[in-house]
């Protein structure tokens, strides 16, 4: 009788072998991840397979329950997942069975620090940096964050730097939000205002796009969405003027008044 013990994650790391064709599959449940990335890179793997050369029956009848579940209860090196152990951070680090559970607290701190960062740059726009600024100080934050979660080595780095990654990007959606709707007339800031979240809503959409050839590999996911929010940043920034209220709560009227007139003449 086999010793029952929840599998590493991947059985794979062996020389090459014939794999078996009997697989076991069920429809991929996706953790919430926000921040584009992680909803594709926490997603549950689709599928499972007994390694042909295990001789293992109770992975055989294991594959049969159509489960992921059913590995729980099989020896390390008697299976692994179809689209190999770097499709997602549930095949890497083993996230089944007992850890189960850990594939959800990426998301929860990528919210939380979603939730912290709105109040830390809400507060520095307002305090010293100026809308414009703490917009590219955002991207830039943005974009390092989202590099370094692609070389993370654990679990827990990985949520770390997810907290990281949602505490950054807060900046952008707040300030950005300011400066579109300063500079137009009250008739115009309800539907200007709107406009922000159908380019976050394509910008959601275009994700298919990124995740698929990269499918096989969660990081460079990571790595090609990291270069989005520093591209943002360079082309826009020389277009984006400072926001005139806040010059001029600082008391830089004049800076104030050549904005206004930018404004008038676009």
């Amino acid at each position: 009788m086999e010793e029952a013990a929840p599998n590493p994650g991947h059985g794979n790391k062996a020389t090459v072998r014939r794999k078996s064709s009997i697989t076991s599959s069920k429809k991929p449940r996706a953790n919430s991840g926000g921040g584009g990335g992680g909803v594709r890179s926490d997603a549950q793997p689709k599928s499972w397979r007994c390694i042909n050369n295990s001789s293992s029956s109770l992975c055989m009848s294991s594959s049969s329950r159509g489960d992921v579940s059913s590995v729980c209860g099989l020896k390390p090196g008697t299976w692994e997942w179809v689209g190999g152990h770097e499709s997602s951070i549930v095949a890497e680090w083993g996230l089944v069975c007992d850890r189960r559970f850990l594939a959800a607290v990426p998301a929860s701190m990528f919210f939380i620090g979603s939730l912290l960062g709105s109040a830390f740059f809400g507060h520095l726009a307002d305090a010293s940096l100026g809308r414009k600024r703490t917009v590219l100080l955002s991207c830039i934050l943005s974009s390092a964050t989202a590099f370094l979660t692609s070389l993370s080595p654990n679990i827990w780095i990985y949520a770390l730097l997810r907290f990281a990654n949602g505490f950054s990007r807060s900046g952008i959606g707040i300030c950005c939000i300011v400066l579109a709707t300063e500079v137009v007339g009250r008739k115009w800031r309800g539907p200007v205002s709107q406009y922000g979240f159908f380019f976050f809503t394509a910008g959601f959409f275009s994700l298919p796009l990124i995740a698929y050839p990269t499918r096989k590999n969660w990081r460079n996911l990571y790595r090609i969405i990291s270069l989005l929010p520093l591209s943002y940043s360079v082309l826009s920034f020389p277009f984006i003027s400072e926001s005139p209220r806040w010059l001029l709560v600082r008391g830089r009227s004049k800076e104030a008044l050549d904005v206004l007139r930018k404004i008038r003449e676009a």
